[in-house]
């Protein structure tokens, strides 16, 4: 029986060095019947003539070159030219493992889900195992609302990367990647996603190996990028208290975790830019009015703590974020 096809989105930007191995990651997995578009956005390395050689020697492969507009305007490219009946993602320094859209379209179609979430190995930029085999585990099938619930009020900060996942065309080709948001769109558009599934696959299963790199937005000193993810949760909240209320409560809560874990670097917010005041103003606001019972069970024990720190005393929570960073710098280095 013939596979149904799988288009693979991944954006590339200046990944000359990474490119070609994560491309014949691709092309080396056990599931055959696979479309590789690889996004070229506007790389100023010789990213665009790896992408034109890979797409030359393997059918699989196919390139679309466009002007820099972002890894969200990448994204949106390729889920606009991606003709498989499932879609999947990959970054272009990260790689799957051979067993990857096999063992995920197997457990998703097994399940009758329309979407699934699978864990993934975590390596060092400069420690990476370029041999790592997929780790099979267990599964749960969580419905629209407990999906959903998940990933508004999880504990866990992993596992909202669109590329441990893979879901139905039909659920996901029409949504978009939203543009100019550095941190927190992969989050957004897996909420818009799980909001369409009917049922999706929570996998224990190993099948991608991230690359954590210095360089990368989520991983680099904290900035003004880091902001948009509040700008983003806002709107977010807005859109399911405005078409999905019964979720209202859950989107507050998510709210509470993302402030909570920007205000952590509020000595950045000292600055004279008209939008950061604004934006801690907002944060600040929030975080000490009276908070939701039903909140604090989804928060950590230290999220708790910060919460109540910030209540009694914002400088007071303004000193110990100080010293906690400085503490933690003094241990990474």
């Amino acid at each position: 029986m013939t596979q149904p096809l799988i288009s693979v989105i991944v954006p590339v930007y200046n990944a000359a060095d990474s490119l070609e191995f994560t491309v014949k990651a691709l092309t080396r997995q056990t599931y055959r019947n696979l479309e590789i578009l690889l996004i070229d956005d506007g790389s100023a390395d010789d990213s665009p003539k790896i992408c034109d050689r890979l797409a030359s020697s393997d059918n699989q492969v196919k390139v679309i070159h466009q002007s820099n507009a972002g890894v969200s305007a990448a994204r949106n490219t390729g889920l606009a030219a991606a003709s498989g009946e499932y879609i999947g993602f990959c970054d272009a320094d990260d790689y799957p493992c051979p067993t990857m859209f096999e063992r995920l379209y197997s457990v998703m179609t097994q399940n009758g889900c329309d979407g699934i979430h699978s864990a993934f190995f975590k390596q060092y930029e400069g420690k990476t195992d370029f041999s790592v085999e997929g780790q099979q585990g267990t599964v749960e099938v969580k419905s629209r609302d407990e999906s959903v619930k998940w990933i508004l009020t999880k504990k866990s900060d992993g596992g909202t990367a669109v590329w441990c996942h893979l879901f139905k065309s039909c659920v996901i080709k029409e949504l978009s990647f939203p543009v100019g948001i550095a941190i927190g769109e992969d989050k957004r558009f897996l909420i818009d996603a799980f909001l369409r599934c009917g049922k999706v696959a929570f996998y224990s299963g190993k099948e991608y190996v991230y690359i954590v790199r210095k360089s990368s937005v989520v991983h680099s000193s904290y900035g003004i990028k880091h902001l948009s993810s509040i700008i983003i949760t806002d709107e977010t909240t807005e859109m399911i208290q405005r078409e999905y209320p019964e979720y209202s409560d859950y989107s507050v809560v998510n709210t509470y975790k993302v402030y909570l874990s920007n205000i952590r670097n509020i000595n950045h917010f000292d600055t004279d830019d008209a939008e950061v005041k604004e934006i801690y103003k907002r944060i600040v606001g929030f975080l000490k009015q009276k908070t939701p019972r039903y909140v604090r069970q989804y928060l950590s024990s230290r999220m708790r703590f910060e919460l109540s720190l910030i209540k009694l005393s914002v400088p007071l929570f303004k000193s110990y974020a100080y010293f906690k960073e400085k503490a933690g710098g003094a241990i990474k280095s």
